[in-house]
């Protein structure tokens, strides 16, 4: 192949499956904490790509089949999952799970499919996948992503979805080589699993690029439109705090508590949070015994995490911000 002919072959290859979020022929990765939502996004998002939906109601998709390869989730769940999300569209999500047999990456079957039809394909969850690879190995762990990149280059885009650490829940487990080779990388958090009312996709820096977070809202809108819906992203690591507090511990707490039960945050944010609303009272503190509590006014009660509808003034003013690849 000369250079020319490389450069024609990458003019026809389109550059996103989910404009923003899902580069196309690539790796993405969605990991964090056990409930945190992961799987449940994983299923939104492919039945979005499935029937040419937009994402979030704002980011377009290359419409394509999509396959949800399953070794994590009952049927019980996926059939929960899938429930919410019928009104999308009707183009179906195919799965292959432990009752059907699910291929391996390297499965010249699944390959011909690939390339014939050039897929979204959700591998869940990796460790699953790994067999008897182990997983802090990095020279095993490069074999084995080479299998998911020889997908890519058949014309498959790659979801992975996977765990985070039990330490720190915005660190994904395991060898670097995962990072190493993924294109893109979120950390799904959520503060409240697993009720899942409010869900950040927090973007890491992976071997592609930076991609772009996003502020989510799960439950009770996916019960009431069907699909995730985009936060009012003002709300604030003190709005954050201060809303746990009052949820959790009326009467009060100590910041280790926060420290401990608060989550979607690392610690030092946890902190900060407390300190700068201590600084203007929308908390105070006994200096006796240090239990921090919510005072009875001076809080807003509405919630900063509104679920903003496709069309409206706020998720148009997110989508000129957003930035493309």
């Amino acid at each position: 192949m000369t250079e020319d002919e490389l450069r024609d072959g990458q003019s026809e290859v389109v550059p996103h499956v989910v404009e923003k979020l899902i580069p196309a022929n690539s790796i993405t990765m969605f990991y964090g904490e056990e409930k945190s939502g992961k799987s449940l996004l994983a299923t939104y998002i492919l039945k979005c790509v499935a029937n040419g939906v937009k994402v979030f109601g704002i980011l377009p998709v290359n419409k394509r089949p999509v396959l949800y390869l399953d070794l994590e989730n009952s049927g019980g769940d996926t059939a929960g999952f899938t429930e919410h999300f019928k009104g999308i569209g009707k183009e179906p999500i195919r799965y292959r799970n432990r009752v059907t047999g699910c291929p391996e990456p390297d499965s010249p079957a699944l390959i011909r499919f690939c390339e014939q039809h050039q897929p979204l394909v959700v591998f869940d969850s990796l460790t699953k996948f790994l067999k008897d690879a182990d997983p802090f190995h990095p020279g095993e762990m490069s074999k084995f992503f080479d299998k998911l990149l020889n997908l890519c280059a058949a014309g498959v885009t790659v979801i992975i979805i996977h765990h985070s650490t039990r330490k720190d829940g915005e660190k994904y487990a395991d060898s670097h080589q995962i990072g190493a080779n993924v294109s893109r990388a979120y950390c799904v958090n959520s503060e409240d699993r697993p009720n899942l009312r409010r869900v950040r996709l927090e973007a890491k820096l992976c071997r592609g690029a930076e991609p772009s977070s996003f502020n989510l809202v799960a439950f009770p809108v996916i019960t009431k439109y069907g699909s995730f819906g985009l936060a009012d992203a003002t709300e604030t690591d003190m709005d954050k705090g201060i809303e746990w507090i009052k949820q959790k511990y009326s009467d009060g707490c100590t910041r280790q508590q926060v420290k401990k039960g608060l989550k979607g945050m690392r610690d030092v944010r946890k902190l900060a949070a407390v300190k700068d609303a201590l600084a203007i009272g929308r908390l105070s503190e006994d200096l006796g015994n240090g239990i921090i509590r919510v005072p009875t006014d001076g809080n807003l009660d509405s919630d900063a995490m509104e679920f903003l509808e496709p069309g409206t003034e706020g998720t148009a003013q997110l989508e000129e911000e957003l930035i493309s690849f």
